[in-house]
């Protein structure tokens, strides 16, 4: 048997981030990222090179300014933008496969939380796409408008949680002749 790889693939990228101190208690944060790719293969005997990585930008930015605001209070504000991309969607007229270009967009994301100063509570809510940015992510699916959540964690603290595993060991001799009920 004889084995042929037909398409032939090539991707690179480079990611780089960077943090700055603002003080004491803030930072911002910044990313890029960019990726490239295509695909070569043979079309009608001819080599054919085309994009291959449909639905990811080739380029991609995201920035984050974290403040600490006080010991109880946290805040972070970011922004992601996402630059065009390309996906493909199945025609069910013509029985083809059609590529479509997706925009470039921008979303204003928000986090805030509260830790109880002196207690194993943590509430927190979590902003996404503020500014209510139409954008989609893959062609004929929806996404999500402006949404969030909210929450709240407790946490055991590490101490009481060593304490309370070893309270809880059973003595060896557990099911002998001693500890049995006459």
């Amino acid at each position: 048997m004889l084995f042929r790889s037909q398409d032939k693939q090539k991707d690179h990228g480079v990611e780089v981030e960077a943090l700055l101190q603002l003080g004491k208690r803030s930072v911002l944060r910044a990313n890029y990222t960019y990726v490239d790719g295509n695909v070569t293969t043979m079309k009608n005997g001819k080599d054919t090179m085309y994009n291959n990585l449909y639905r990811r930008p080739k380029s991609q930015v995201s920035l984050n300014i974290e403040n600490q605001l006080s010991k109880a209070w946290f805040l972070s504000v970011g922004l992601v933008s996402v630059g065009k991309r390309s996906d493909v969607w199945f025609d069910n007229a013509t029985y083809e496969q059609k590529e479509v270009g997706l925009g470039s967009y921008v979303l204003l994301n928000m986090y805030v939380s509260y830790q109880v100063p002196g207690r194993m509570w943590h509430f927190y809510t979590d902003l996404r796409n503020i500014s209510n940015e139409p954008y989609t992510e893959a062609y004929g699916f929806n996404t999500l408008g402006f949404n969030g959540n909210v929450g709240m964690r407790f946490t055991i603290p590490q101490e009481k949680r060593t304490l309370a595993r070893k309270n809880v060991s059973l003595p060896t001799n557990v099911g002998s002749k001693k500890h049995r009920r006459s």
